[in-house]
């Protein structure tokens, strides 16, 4: 099952936004957007800061709300078991 457009406005908890964000990966085709939402939050800024630092397979999108971020998936990533780049 795959799904071109995920929006989560779940758990606010940056660990729990980032289990959000990973496993919504798994389902995002090419050319799919995973959506965040609460950009005013820490935590949630949080998670944005690390899919722009680690996951090259998704690229911001410009959206004209400012409390979302957007980021479509470019290509799939094959990353490294040992790939990280500080957040």
């Amino acid at each position: 099952m795959i799904f071109e457009f995920i929006f989560f406005d779940g758990n606010h908890r940056f660990d729990d936004a980032l289990v959000d964000f990973t496993l919504s990966a798994e389902v995002c085709p090419l050319d799919g957007y995973v959506v965040l939402d609460d950009m005013w939050m820490p935590s949630i800024q949080r998670t944005a800061s690390f899919i722009r630092r680690n996951r090259e397979d998704f690229v911001e999108a410009t959206t004209p709300i400012a409390n979302f971020a957007a980021f479509e998936r470019t290509y799939k990533d094959t990353p490294a078991w040992d790939q990280h780049i500080d957040f």
